[in-house]
């Protein structure tokens, strides 16, 4: 953490707020980049490997540099979320106290772990003002309800966020630099994933942070933090923890249903209703008739089926993921294929 300025200077609360109302947000360093760069160098093996913790760490520089916390030497051994010895972190030795209430016993997390509760007023922006004096509430990475984000290969964070957070945080670090992208309501950061994929900002065998939502419990969502190396296992992190995706089987679903001209009954929930209700476990005879009309409106059933996500939860995920991989499969059938 930057040693506090020896002359007297507002707060980075009072200074956000005040440039938020100002509808802009200096930068607020020397070097208009300051992630740190996870680029291998020439020398560095080709199997160079980042860990989930050192990728998130990269890519929240911003975010810790509006934390007017002071770190303290930990007492436990190993962070109290992320359970990594202190020998381990981004930032050794160093921790961060927090607790739930005043019952609770104190939990020490490093710098990475505490990052989504920091008050970010010049990162992100101010979420709100409380009181008729309106005294500032800076936003919180762990408190974007509806919202997730992106981190590529290089620590770049991409924040997806619904229309109200991204008025209120446009003006922030990450706005300005175009982090920032907009999703509707009840709309996972899919979107922006596909948008990085499609235009080669993303290396997924060097590994990606995916965060399906970033909610309102930091600690579920950075106990099991997990990388994505393959779009087979695309690793959707959120304050339930962590729960895989075989993105490649959705898309060939999706291109399965533009080859054989029904895309437009792809994109209606109720087509999928027997698959899904079959996922969910409904006995296969209480299900015949319905199959037996679904069958009726594929072509070639036997080819949709194989293409099929084989994991029921991803089958419970059609409908949502038809609505993201139809248009851009219609568009370009190549997309996302699979290598022979």
């Amino acid at each position: 953490m930057a040693k506090p300025p020896s002359h007297p200077k507002p707060s980075r609360i009072a200074r956000g707020a005040e440039s938020a109302a100002q509808g802009t947000l200096p930068l607020l360093f020397d070097d208009p980049a300051p992630e740190t760069s996870l680029n291998p160098s020439a020398d560095s093996p080709s199997t160079h490997v980042v860990s989930p913790y050192a990728l998130f760490h990269a890519a929240t520089h911003a975010v810790r540099e509006d934390n007017e916390n002071e770190p303290v030497t930990p007492t436990s051994l190993a962070c109290g979320y992320c359970q990594r010895g202190w020998e381990e972190v981004e930032d050794p030795g160093q921790a961060f106290t927090y607790r739930y209430s005043p019952p609770t016993a104190v939990e020490y997390l490093c710098s990475t772990c505490y990052t989504p509760r920091i008050s970010a007023p010049n990162a992100l922006g101010i979420e709100s003002y409380r009181g008729k004096s309106r005294i500032p509430t800076p936003g919180k990475l762990g408190m974007l309800a509806g919202s997730g984000g992106i981190v590529t290969h290089e620590g770049t964070l991409h924040l997806a966020l619904p229309k109200a957070f991204v008025t209120k945080y446009g003006p922030g670090i990450y706005g300005q630099r175009g982090q920032i992208h907009e999703i509707g309501p009840g709309v996972r950061p899919l979107d922006i994933l596909l948008e990085l994929i499609y235009g080669d900002q993303i290396e997924v065998e060097r590994g990606f942070l995916y965060i399906d939502l970033w909610g309102r419990k930091p600690d579920a969502l950075m106990q099991g933090l997990s990388l994505t190396h393959s779009l087979s296992e695309l690793w959707c992190n959120s304050e339930k923890g962590p729960f895989p995706r075989d993105l490649l089987a959705h898309a060939a679903t999706a291109r399965e249903l533009c080859r054989q001209g029904i895309a437009d009954q792809g994109l209606k929930p109720s087509f999928w209703t027997p698959i899904r209700q079959a996922a969910q476990g409904a006995p296969l005879e209480s299900l015949s008739d319905d199959m037996a009309a679904w069958l009726r409106k594929v072509p070639e059933p036997q080819a949709l089926l194989a293409a099929l996500p084989i994991n029921p939860h991803d089958r419970l995920e059609l409908p949502a993921m038809m609505r993201s991989l139809i248009p851009r499969i219609s568009a370009d059938p190549a997309f996302l294929e699979e290598a022979p």
